[in-house]
């Protein structure tokens, strides 16, 4: 969902366990900035500074974690303040009605007609992840593509490798 995000908005994703210094200063040219990977092993004066240039500079930022930012035990009381006002969105995995609404929608949108029996195929047997869908989606466009067949059964078992 990030990648889709920075697509669309334009912006820098930096993996938390290597975010330093030097990326504040990086930061500042981007109006979004996500970083990703996020957990409690990280030097929080440097992560409130982060706070501080988004909140002064009117920027955004994404917070991808495993655990909740708000429900973080910072030692810093200001970093405790500033994540408890964060804003704070789950993202579930789909469930096959969504899987099925997606996989249509990137069909769609490559010029793509599936019948809906390979769609209900697909869904019982990808992974349920968004970024696995999305992968799915594109390798089956490009066997199609390469072959210069329409997607049938035989074409979806060789991306699935089943």
């Amino acid at each position: 969902m990030a990648n889709i995000f920075l697509k669309k908005f334009k912006g820098i994703k930096i993996k938390a366990n290597s975010f330093e210094n030097k990326n504040l200063n990086e930061i500042k040219i981007y109006e979004n900035i996500i970083l990703d990977n996020f957990d409690q092993n990280i030097d929080e004066y440097l992560i409130y500074s982060l706070f501080n240039i988004i909140d002064q500079d009117n920027k955004y930022l994404i917070i991808n974690s495993l655990t909740p930012i708000n429900e973080m035990n910072f030692k810093l009381d200001d970093l405790k303040s500033r994540t408890k006002n964060c804003l704070v969105a789950k993202i579930d995995k789909p469930d096959d009605e969504l899987m099925f609404a997606l996989i249509l929608k990137n069909f769609s949108d490559r010029q793509i007609v599936i019948d809906k029996k390979l769609i209900n195929f697909i869904i019982k047997r990808v992974d349920r992840s968004y970024d696995k869908i999305f992968e799915f989606i594109y390798k089956i466009d490009e066997i199609s593509l390469k072959k210069k067949k329409s997607i049938d059964f035989k074409i979806i078992k060789e991306v699935l490798k089943v």
